[in-house]
């Protein structure tokens, strides 16, 4: 059993599915790790924990074997649930008694990669903002229509976080590492580690465009796929619909009957969502970022203010604030 509590001790307990994201584990393990290696004084303690002590298995064949079992965690601390492609698919029974028992201890709980699908199924996500991997996205939006799914990266909460894994995980843990440390710390952890930066939960997926506009009309996802692959330089309408054998004025009729929009509004989301990428990410200034979207600086940042509620500049130093 793990001891008592100490000060500067910050314990995470980490609940892994069959098949679970091992890159998702590792990105969130070695943060807290070389955190801990930064400062001295503090201990961020990882045990994985299991209902019935058996191997766990992940995605890529790595083999892991828990620490402890789920009743013996206590609080404070936070609990990870992590899971990897298919887990829509699998039988989460144990993963989701887990959850329950750790919600009932009072532990904080992270939904990390697939394993946000637990905690769905467990309940605690109704009537929330959460962030999930976007090719998890179509399943939770039509199995738990109460819960709001954003694009970002991760949600933060102050007993519910949630990430859509991947390296997006590494700064999750991060940001909990610059919330208890302070930001030098943090900076020390990237140093550390060779990481170039730390993302904001706000930042968007770069898989989640493909998500914006889903349809299972062939014609219209083809369309979409289209516009993907002409992100930064643009092409008509008419040259799309061209393509597809088909008139504007069809395709836009598939459009509006799809998503409510024309193909013009559509194409322009799609590439606002890709030019935000890069304005924060912040190697490029706003006025190149513009002139590389096709756009002029005045019309990129209205636009871009319609789209997301804040213009370019002010979205930028946001991000840059956690770096």
């Amino acid at each position: 059993m793990i001891s008592a509590t100490e000060p500067n001790r910050h314990r995470f307990y980490f609940c892994l599915a069959q098949g679970f994201s091992l890159f998702s584990y590792s990105c969130t393990v070695d943060i807290l790790r070389a955190a801990s290696l930064i400062q001295s004084d503090v201990v961020f303690e990882t045990r994985v924990v299991s209902n019935a002590g058996d191997i766990i298995v992940a995605g890529n064949g790595t083999k892991v074997l828990p620490d402890i079992q789920v009743d013996e965690m206590r609080a404070p601390g936070t609990f990870v649930v992590i899971a990897g492609t298919g887990a829509n698919r699998q039988d989460l029974t144990a993963e989701k008694s887990a959850v329950r028992k750790a919600w009932a201890f009072g532990l904080e709980i992270w939904g990390v990669s697939s394993g946000v699908i637990p905690l769905a199924q467990s309940g605690l996500l109704q009537g929330r903002v959460i962030a999930a991997h976007w090719d998890d996205a179509p399943f939770l939006r039509t199995h738990f229509p109460k819960i709001q799914i954003s694009d970002n990266i991760y949600e933060t909460g102050p007993k519910l976080s949630t990430c859509a894994g991947g390296a997006a995980a590494a700064d999750l843990a991060l940001s909990r590492v610059r919330q208890l440390l302070g930001p030098e710390a943090a900076r020390g952890v990237l140093t550390l580690l060779n990481i170039e930066g730390h993302r904001e939960g706000r930042t968007g997926q770069r898989g989640y465009a493909a998500q914006l506009f889903p349809s299972e009309n062939a014609h219209v996802a083809t369309a979409v796929q289209l516009m993907k692959r002409s992100i930064r330089r643009r092409v008509t309408i008419a040259d799309i619909a061209a393509t597809l054998g088909l008139s504007q004025k069809h395709m836009e009729r598939l459009f509006r009957s799809e998503f409510g929009v024309t193909p013009k509004t559509v194409y322009e989301r799609l590439r606002l969502e890709d030019a935000r990428r890069e304005v924060l990410v912040g190697r490029l200034p706003i006025s190149q970022i513009a002139h590389e979207y096709e756009f002029t600086s005045s019309i990129f940042a209205s636009k871009y203010r319609a789209q997301f509620g804040v213009n370019p500049l002010h979205d930028r130093q946001l991000s840059s604030m956690i770096r």
